[in-house]
């Protein structure tokens, strides 16, 4: 994940929406890294830390999204990942049931729109955002659920390499007509590199902002509860 923070801080989008998707109210669990002082535990082997497709366990550190530039598939879809363990593991009365995947995505989404805001890049409806974010967690549940016996087959490694390549890419919420929508040369030159090589970025380090943004993220969390 890249370390570095953007610049300026920017007002988020938060416009309700309706919260309807069918499959949005699932809870799925993934393994969390934790301090060894919690308890006794039985020393884990390295597989046992690692998440099929993903990397290392989902900790703490992906609560918040931080970097130069856009976020990648993978910053994001790691980021899902552990607000839905906060949200699958947080106290609600039994009535209120789980809580939706789409509210989750919204928590995600305010992260990402500090972002696009950043570089002055138009971004789709919220709606359409959260539901991306959704089928990105969908797509990475799908691959991790193949059998540990058959993921060194041929179909199976194809369909990492491809999973792989999409988290290394830049997770798209720009229009289909973005392009005519930027006036600013510079804008758009940095949107081009996003949708390529990733080589531009915001700028200097500014660990004000980093700080912010971290806060942020904790109040988001402390609303889902």
């Amino acid at each position: 994940m890249e370390e570095a923070n953007v610049t300026q801080s920017t007002q988020l989008c938060t416009t309700p929406v309706k919260e309807q998707l069918s499959n949005s109210s699932s809870v799925v669990s993934y393994p969390l890294n934790t301090s060894i002082s919690e308890k006794k535990k039985k020393p884990q082997t390295p597989t046992a830390t690692q998440l099929f497709g993903i990397g290392p366990a989902i900790s703490a550190d992906d609560a918040t999204i931080t970097g130069i530039r856009l976020p990648t598939c993978l910053q994001v879809l790691r980021c899902m990942m552990y607000h839905c363990n906060e949200a699958a593991h947080c106290e609600r009365p039994r009535s209120l049931g789980a809580i939706p995947h789409f509210t989750t995505a919204k928590v995600v989404l305010r992260q990402i729109t500090s972002f696009y805001k950043k570089a002055n890049i138009p971004m789709i409806t919220e709606r359409k955002s959260c539901e991306k974010i959704i089928k990105l967690l969908d797509d990475c549940n799908k691959l991790r659920s193949v059998d540990k016996s058959r993921r060194d087959t041929s179909a199976t490694q194809c369909k990492l390499e491809e999973m792989q390549s999409k988290l290394a890419s830049t997770f798209q919420l720009w229009p289909k007509n973005v392009d005519s929508l930027i006036k600013n040369a510079e804008d758009l030159a940095f949107l081009n590199s996003m949708r390529s090589d990733r080589a531009a970025s915001f700028g200097a380090f500014d660990k004000t902002l980093a700080q912010k943004i971290s806060r942020r993220s904790c109040r988001n969390t402390a609303e889902l509860q």
